[in-house]
């Protein structure tokens, strides 16, 4: 891989953006989760991006940081203290994110992205067996062990602890909610991580996209296309087979104390292969005539940390209580729509924004942060 941009890649990360947005937007921003009230467009929305659009940015991370150091390393410069730093700036940065919006995923990533570093010069093997481990969810499984050995009682996951969150979303001060957010919030968000087995499956990911970006996997649909086709299948019968064998799970003799950690780990399997679905088959439809359409994701997509962070800075003072208290009012069905005629016109934002400038206004930032300079081009050249 060189500097040239993949546009597959970026419209996959776009994509994951969207879907992203979408659930953030059924979701109010968190507060649909005070009083859940079950909606087709809710369930439709979690079945097509729920637990597997973060997924397919942990995926595409993992590839990011393989390109991003190969490009240095073929120029001979080890960037792998320097990429350190850049780790640390994202999590300031998710860290500040956080602060508006609890369920920030930047600091997720910046923290399973430091297991990256020391795995460099780690043969494919060797980063694909820690992956999997990783994404069978092994550190779950030590979990219930954990607590099923404890005097701990587990009647309710711990991220739950914080029930206050919610309600100052949705009625708190702007004060109240970077308060809250300084710490419960933040908890909260990191223990949801942890129980549900996303920040495990996390670190698999960013690992196998690593191993992927080394093989040239995602970038090479024309001389492997039989490769992911078989591939789609396979990972089709898998969740078949999981979906088909929940009441076989569920059977298994466990812990009653731990059940809902216990199907969860299930639960995490099947958003794995239904993430792996969903990437194999954007690919495969990226490349017929849906090329066309499916290519203006690439430039949200080259701009993911501008588009998501704005996405906050817009749309939790729709919902939340310090603003217009959206999430009292909007509904299911209008903030589906609403979202999507959000993200209709950040793509036609993105498509503008890079005719005039080389990177998106946070991703400048950012990168003139990692070299430590603000002498980083931005503007384009007429």
């Amino acid at each position: 891989m060189n500097n040239q941009r993949i546009e597959v890649i970026d419209a996959l990360r776009g994509y994951a953006l969207m879907g992203l947005f979408l659930i953030h937007m059924v979701e109010y921003y968190e507060v649909y989760w005070l009083d859940p009230i079950p909606h087709a467009l809710n369930t439709a929305m979690f079945a097509i991006f729920g637990g597997k659009a973060y997924a397919m940015f942990a995926l595409l991370f993992g590839v990011s940081f393989y390109i991003i150091l190969n490009n240095h390393m073929v120029k001979g410069v080890d960037f792998r203290l320097r990429f350190l730093w850049r780790l640390i700036l994202l999590f300031v940065l998710g860290t500040l994110h956080g602060l508006i919006y609890g369920g920030d995923i930047l600091q997720v990533l910046a923290i399973c992205g430091l297991l990256l570093i020391p795995l460099w010069s780690a043969s494919n093997r060797t980063i694909f067996i820690i992956g999997v481990l990783f994404l069978l969810q092994l550190p779950a499984w030590g979990l219930i062990a954990f607590i099923n050995q404890s005097d701990i009682q587990y009647s309710q996951p711990f991220f739950l602890m914080f029930p206050e969150v919610l309600r100052t979303y949705a009625e708190g001060s702007f004060t109240d909610l970077i308060a809250i957010n300084s710490f419960q919030g933040d908890a909260r968000k990191w223990l949801f991580m942890w129980e549900s087995g996303r920040l495990w499956t996390i670190c698999g990911l960013s690992m196998l996209g690593f191993v992927l970006a080394r093989l040239h996997f995602l970038s090479s649909y024309e001389q492997k296309k039989n490769t992911f086709h078989i591939s789609l299948v396979c990972v089709v019968v898998a969740y078949i087979a999981l979906h088909f064998s929940e009441d076989l799970i569920a059977s298994i003799p466990h812990n009653p104390k731990t059940h809902g950690l216990y199907l969860g780990i299930f639960d995490a399997y099947k958003n794995l292969v239904l993430t792996f679905a969903s990437v194999l088959l954007f690919i495969i439809l990226y490349h017929t005539f849906l090329q066309k359409i499916l290519r203006y994701l690439a430039m949200p997509g080259r701009m993911t940390l501008s588009v998501y962070v704005s996405q906050s800075l817009i749309c939790v003072p729709l919902y939340y209580g310090f603003g217009l208290g959206g999430w009292s009012f909007i509904g299911q069905t209008n903030s589906v729509l609403l979202g999507i005629a959000l993200w209709i016109m950040q793509i036609f934002i993105a498509v503008w924004w890079f005719k005039n400038f080389r990177y998106g206004p946070l991703e400048w930032l950012w990168r003139a942060g990692t070299y430590t300079t603000w002498n980083v081009p931005f503007k384009l050249k007429k």
